[in-house]
């Protein structure tokens, strides 16, 4: 609804509020579904996170295709903050950080390869981020666990394909511990190091 925007419109590619943040408080859900306008698919930046106390849910369903959505620059999820994929595409052409919180695929393919974009996950001191891989597939080009002194970075692959293209690192940080669980699915790195610990 448009009416629950900033500028009493959905965000878009041309927005003039750079980035598009959802992180207000008060626990909330925000749905980007296949009913959603084809320009309401494509931001700038994004920011997802919540003040404490609270938790901000980005939930992107049955947006597969050609119907993705994509952001053509930073994605950042903070603490509070929660990004859901089910069965949809997303496009990220911008650096794309799980600061601290939570990203889950359920289904569908979220590709930052397009730019040569890392995953990070564990960027805000004193915070967690996590990713958790049910099925699907995570395509990037480095992923990365504890990317800054004292946070904490933690995969766990249920299901599905987390293919980097590039460097995997875990807990390579001083003071930046990373942890990978995988539990089923696949982990797949071929074309570089993959660094546990430093």
């Amino acid at each position: 609804n448009a009416d629950n925007w900033s500028l009493a419109s959905a965000p878009t590619s041309d927005s003039s509020l750079d980035p598009t943040q959802i992180i207000n408080a008060g626990s909330k859900t925000v749905t980007m579904d296949a009913p959603t306008p084809a320009v309401n698919r494509s931001v700038r930046a994004l920011t997802i996170s919540a003040p404490a106390g609270f938790t901000n849910t980005l939930l992107i369903v049955d947006l597969a295709g050609g119907a993705a959505f994509s952001a053509s620059r930073a994605v950042t999820v903070n603490a509070g903050g929660v990004l859901q994929v089910t069965n949809s595409t997303l496009s990220l052409l911008g650096s794309f950080d799980v600061a601290g919180g939570n990203l889950t695929l359920d289904s569908g393919v979220i590709d930052t390869t397009p730019n040569l974009v890392d995953v990070r996950v564990g960027r805000i001191s004193g915070a967690t981020g996590s990713v958790t891989l049910n099925g699907g597939t995570l395509m990037c080009f480095g992923f990365r666990l504890g990317e800054l002194g004292g946070s904490t970075g933690v995969c766990t692959i249920n299901g599905g394909t987390l293919l980097s293209s590039s460097v995997v690192s875990v807990g390579e940080l001083l003071n930046a511990p990373g942890t990978l669980n995988l539990l089923a699915g696949e982990l797949i790195a071929t074309n570089d190091l993959t660094k546990v610990g430093n």
